[in-house]
């Protein structure tokens, strides 16, 4: 704590605490006057807006399965790239027989063409 927060007798000054708050919501509310100004300007604020209040609990559930997914791929990504072996195309091959990955390569295939017609 500062001088300035501190009594004569020790306690901390009630006064000097609020207005470290008070300066830390202001600083706080400017960032995010910020980031809308930003999400305006680029015209993604409406999209944003309906995103977040037109989801269902289906899509809700959707969205975390592939959070999920995306946190465990690039734990198992990592490890994979430390382990510091080369892959050959050949190898590729074999791994998309793996369901796991054939699925993650569906799944990324067809977010792409839905992205691709709307672009």
């Amino acid at each position: 704590m500062t001088k300035s927060m501190i009594k004569e007798n020790g306690i901390p000054n009630r006064n000097s605490e609020r207005s470290l708050e008070l300066e830390q919501i202001t600083n706080e509310t400017e960032d995010l006057l910020k980031i809308i100004k930003y999400l305006k300007e680029s015209n993604l604020l409406p999209v944003i807006t309906d995103f977040l209040t037109k989801r269902t609990s289906s899509e809700m559930s959707q969205l975390d399965t592939i959070k999920k997914g995306v946190r465990k791929g690039i734990e198992f990504a990592m490890s994979t790239l430390d382990s510091g072996k080369e892959l050959s195309s050949f190898q590729v091959m074999k791994l998309l027989k793996d369901q796991d990955i054939n699925r993650a390569v569906l799944f990324l295939m067809g977010f792409l063409k839905g992205m691709g017609k709307n672009i």
